[in-house]
């Protein structure tokens, strides 16, 4: 299925319904805001002909902007009379007017769930959005009143409608189309937004029914979610708590996701539960996250563990993670804009799909939180009833993280691993058997194992690989860092740390780096934030099948599961584009020849010495570089 989506055009300011669309699909979804259907009604509706003329079908969700300057009625006897027109003419495409409609796609088993849905504006901020939304003044007869009870009727239709669906029996990817309005205390924010929903329907077969008598501690954020779970899982270790652990993505194995007291569960043990999800009816298999999942649960059950440590996979609400019911604590690490096209493009937006994992229990979140994110957070945390606990709430464990910031050396632990730690440690002192035993972040970052793989790691390759030309005598650092904030936490530790010589001055870094083909968009701007003036690159590519590949191999198999590495040419282009085209930059087709190739160019002929190298841009590319140290054969 192939959906293209426009919302916002405002085609009305300045007037511009001549506007082409290039049809990248064969259906078009315009979510609002289009234009202004009764002012403007002749071009506003001459501008979905000439779409009907080149889609299969347009399915369109009315904003607040269309009926601007008339009434809702209006509006919609207009929208309703052209959708019956279009029906007689067989020279066009479908129209359906989504205003509470369920439109299912021809022979494709996905159900379009389509209403404006406005957010409900609360009594406290009435009067402040009264006068400062010009929906009041633009739409006759239209007050938070009207507002209210049109987003009262809107979601009571669609939670009747998804009801249904679960209650039919049926598998079905639905999806739901919709305008939205975040509104956060005085503040009028608008934000338009459609999101796909994979739904939990699949999880439910496989894991719905299952006991869970083991309590989750539910892990939710942008970025430090993995190491969050790391830590947590190290203090319930110290202290002999049989629990188990689910993160992704794994580094070197599959089942390297799936730990129990901080081991792998067996190989044996990880494939039978993971093909055991293939008890999901034929017409609906589950995705791979989801095999991924219950295997994970499956094995929490089956060595009887009394906590589930649980990272989020996308998002929170309707992540496939959150079938948990028994939950003891769940936490919200740092919030950032990342992955839009599922979770909005907004931080409000964002926020309230990861705080869609409180369920009643306490919740920690990082108080470091931009607070756009927070507002959301909170609401949310006081609307379920869960106890917000901030980090930046407990005056002891702050004074402990600014002490560890800096050292007699000046090189102390980056900000957002403390920030990460300080998460963890609230997370476990919600759980009984921490209430009285005070836990302290050095005590933390000490603990054997507390760090986990590809997160600003030190690995020596001084000895294995001196033979394939790889001559290093320092440790390489490597990073999984793939999102604009990571990124900027890296090049801060970087800068601070890494470069600074024995005489305080500042010196290059080389830099080894491949991305996922979805980073091309902000590739630019990570390498914007990562490279300096005298560095060294060398671009190269995580393996993955190539397309169509036929393979028996197991390692093929989960290798298939990630995203096209971004080529390495498209990489050197964005260096380029930056104006830094006097930086030693090289680009190689496998991780061997990067690295062997990075530790040339790190060599430093005036004195002998090396520049360090940081490998950094996609965890693929890290667990394909542990790999490589650990003298595995890659492609």
């Amino acid at each position: 299925m192939s959906i293209q989506i426009l919302s916002d055009l405002h085609l009305e300011a300045p007037k511009t319904y001549i506007f082409e669309v290039v049809p990248r699909a064969p259906y078009l979804a315009l979510l609002g805001d289009i234009g202004n259907t009764a002012l403007h009604r002749d071009d506003y509706l001459a501008f979905l002909t000439r779409q009907l003329k080149q889609f299969r079908a347009v399915l369109l969700v009315p904003g607040n902007h269309e009926p601007y300057q008339s009434d809702w009625a209006k509006t919609l006897v207009i929208l309703r009379a052209y959708e019956e027109s279009v029906r007689k003419d067989s020279s066009l495409g479908e129209f359906v007017l989504l205003d509470r409609v369920a439109f299912r796609l021809p022979d494709i088993n996905v159900t379009i769930l389509g209403c404006s849905l406005f957010s409900s504006v609360p009594p406290e901020s009435e009067m402040a959005v009264s006068v400062g939304l010009n929906d009041f003044f633009q739409i006759l007869d239209w007050d938070v009143d009207a507002h209210n009870k049109m987003h009262k009727r809107d979601l009571a239709w669609l939670n009747a409608q998804v009801t249904d669906l679960e209650d039919s029996g049926r598998q079905n990817n639905g999806i739901s189309a919709k305008t939205y309005q975040q509104l956060t205390g005085f503040a009028a924010v608008h934000i338009r937004t459609m999101t796909i929903k994979l739904g939990l329907q699949r999880m439910h077969d496989l894991y719905g029914k299952s006991p869970q008598l083991w309590k989750a501690i539910h892990v939710a954020g942008t970025n430090g979610k993995g190491s969050v779970c790391s830590y947590v899982s190290s203090l319930l270790a110290r202290s002999n708590i049989s629990h188990g652990r689910f993160t992704s993505p794994f580094i070197r194995r599959p089942e390297d996701s799936i730990l129990i007291n901080n081991t792998p569960i067996p190989t044996d043990l990880f494939r039978s539960f993971y093909y055991a999800a293939d008890k999901a009816p034929a017409a609906d298999k589950p995705t791979h996250f989801e095999r991924m999942t219950y295997a994970a649960f499956a094995a929490f059950d089956h060595f009887d563990v009394k906590y589930g440590v649980v990272e989020t996979g996308l998002g929170g609400r309707l992540d496939s993670t959150n079938i948990l019911r028994n939950k003891a604590v769940t936490v919200i690490t740092k919030i950032g804009i990342d992955h839009q096209e599922y979770l909005g493009d907004t931080m409000e937006l964002i926020a309230a799909e990861k705080a869609g994992i409180m369920n009643g229990a306490p919740c920690v979140i990082n108080g470091r939180n931009a607070p756009e994110a927070l507002g959301v957070l909170l609401d949310t945390a006081r609307r379920v009833g869960s106890k917000a606990i901030l980090t930046t709430d407990d005056a002891r464990l702050t004074e402990e993280s600014n002490a560890l910031t800096s050292s007699s050396s000046g090189r102390g632990w980056p900000q957002h691993v403390l920030d990460n730690a300080t998460c963890a440690i609230k997370a476990c002192e919600q759980l009984e058997e921490f209430r009285d035993s005070p836990l302290h972040i050095a005590d933390l970052l000490s603990l054997p194992g507390a760090q986990m793989e590809g997160r600003l790691q030190e690995v020596d390759i001084s000895s294995t690989h001196v033979g394939r030309g790889a001559d290093r005598r320092t440790p390489i650092i490597l990073d999984g860092a793939h999102n604009l904030d990571a990124v900027a936490a890296l090049a801060e530790h970087v800068d601070r740390n890494v470069r600074a010589a024995r005489d305080g001055s500042s010196g290059p870094v080389t830099w080894v780096i491949g991305m996922s083909n979805p980073r091309e968009s902000t590739a630019s701007e990570i390498l914007g934030s990562l490279i300096r003036p005298g560095d060294g690159v060398v671009f190269t590519e995580y393996e993955r099948p190539a397309g169509g590949q036929t393979s028996t191999s197991q390692e093929d198999y989960f290798l298939s599961f990630r995203p096209e590495p971004l080529r390495g040419a498209k990489l050197e282009d964005a260096i380029r584009s930056m104006g830094e085209a006097n930086n030693p930059v090289a680009s190689c087709a496998t991780v061997d020849e990067a690295l062997r190739a990075a530790c040339q160019m790190a060599k430093m002929p005036k004195n002998g010495g090396e520049t360090p190298i940081v490998v950094t841009g996609s965890l693929y590319l890290i667990a394909d570089v542990l790999k490589w140290a650990d003298g595995s054969k890659l492609r």
